[in-house]
């Protein structure tokens, strides 16, 4: 039996109506169906718009983001590519848990501590790993 492929549009109104600039943009960049997070970053921050508008464009199109920052989601064959750290310094296990809204880590302060630690951003997912804390929301609005 094969896997029902998700329609990330339904997530959002039909009345939205998208920036054709916006989305000639992503259509020229995207990747065989693909458009991986550290590029909507980029384009969120030459474009001057949050990421969000980037990640809500990208699931209307029907455009899959993958090989996210964090490691959570969209490596091809795997899924999720992080795993949890050996231990966590006490620094930054303080950092996550001060971080933490509703008892789990927002995605911008996941990225905001890495560059506070100048660690890569999927150590700072490894560690909450470790911590058993959840990441969540994605800064693209994936999960």
């Amino acid at each position: 039996m094969g896997e029902k492929k998700k329609n990330f549009a339904d997530k959002h109104p039909s009345s939205i109506v998208l920036d054709e600039a916006l989305v000639k943009t992503i259509r020229g960049e995207a990747t065989e169906g693909a458009f991986p997070c550290s590029q909507a970053e980029k384009l969120a921050r030459d474009l001057c718009i949050p990421m969000m508008e980037i990640g809500q464009a990208l699931d209307i199109l029907g455009i899959k983001i993958v090989y996210c920052q964090l490691g959570l989601f969209g490596f091809p064959n795997q899924g999720r590519v992080v795993q949890p750290a050996p231990a966590v310094a006490p620094a930054l296990a303080e950092a996550i848990k001060k971080g933490l809204v509703s008892g789990k880590l927002p995605c911008k302060v996941a990225w905001d501590i890495a560059e506070e630690f100048r660690i890569p951003r999927i150590e700072v997912a490894s560690a909450c790993e470790c911590l058993e804390i959840k990441i969540k929301p994605c800064q693209l609005g994936a999960f």
